[in-house]
């Protein structure tokens, strides 16, 4: 909703600016928030309701929605952890896995030698007279 009926919409933002001087001016500011963080606002905007309802005891106790049943999570919470190799076991290579991943990689193949041709139709240039055509798909497909 954010993003596709109010995405072109600008934000009033208050930022300081310098303008080129030594002192600071506050300027409000348009940004287009809605647009850049659709689905972080949506996730504040629902808990905030939440949030609301909980303070309101509109929500039965003991609801997933309520806001104050799981208040210590944050505590528990290791902010800090060290991934190491192998904690979710060893590695499994399958069929399916591996014609998936074949798959993906010659769709990523096509879709740059697909590119090439689109940026050089759009900087005028044409692909067959370059000296370094087959230099240029080797690139993009091996890297």
């Amino acid at each position: 909703m954010f993003s596709f009926y109010l995405g072109n919409k600008a934000v009033p933002q208050s930022v300081l600016n310098t303008g080129g001087r030594a002192c600071f001016f506050l300027v409000t500011a348009g940004t287009k928030m809605l647009k850049c963080f659709p689905v972080v606002l949506a996730v504040f905007l629902a808990w905030g309701l939440c949030a609301i309802f909980t303070a309101y005891d509109v929500l039965a106790p003991g609801s997933a929605a309520r806001t104050d049943t799981k208040g210590d999570l944050l505590q528990r919470t290791p902010w800090f952890y060290v991934p190491y190799p192998g904690q979710w076991g060893w590695p499994r290579v399958t069929a399916a896995g591996v014609v998936s991943m074949l798959g993906a990689s010659v769709a990523s193949i096509m879709e740059s030698i697909g590119d090439y041709h689109a940026c050089a139709r759009i900087s005028g240039e044409s692909l067959a007279l370059l000296p370094t055509r087959a230099l240029a798909y080797k690139n993009g497909i091996l890297e």
